[in-house]
């Protein structure tokens, strides 16, 4: 009986140290850490962007965003806006979005010279606005011009 406790106990820390180290996750917050991100990159190369802090143990009802492990995305959103939100997929990778209450405006790859030529002023976001950038393979963030 004592032996099948041990063995228990060391399966559960095993699957523990595993959901660890195989579904990452990855938290960005903007300047004033107001508003934050959570990248939560998932078995068999997929990848959950979801607004906000999540730490739950399974995929959100609402909310996200699912890619590819291999895409890079930016985020733009307006000063005290908390319910809007732009995104440009920058690599072209598969985007899903599953979003309720937050607005959306979704710019596709074919769309990257739109989302830039509507938000960016000579290379600098307009004003009023902050963007955080997001290279999922590499975890390269840039906020408002400034690697994170």
């Amino acid at each position: 009986m004592k032996n099948i406790k041990w063995k228990f106990v060391f399966l559960i820390v095993f699957l523990l140290g595993a959901f660890y180290f195989v579904e990452k996750r990855s938290f960005y917050y903007n300047k004033d850490k107001t508003e934050c991100i959570t990248i939560w990159k998932r078995l068999g190369g997929k990848c959950l962007v979801i607004p906000g802090k999540y730490i739950g143990l399974w995929k959100p009802s609402g909310e996200y965003l699912e890619t590819t492990n291999k895409n890079s995305l930016t985020f733009v959103w307006k000063r005290k806006m908390t319910d809007q939100l732009v995104i440009c997929n920058n690599y072209g990778a598969p985007v899903d979005l599953s979003f309720k209450s937050y607005k959306v405006k979704y710019y596709d790859y074919k769309q990257r010279e739109d989302f830039i030529n509507t938000y960016y002023i000579n290379h600098n976001i307009k004003v009023g606005y902050e963007y955080l950038s997001i290279d999922i393979l590499e975890n390269y963030v840039v906020l408002n011009g400034r690697k994170m």
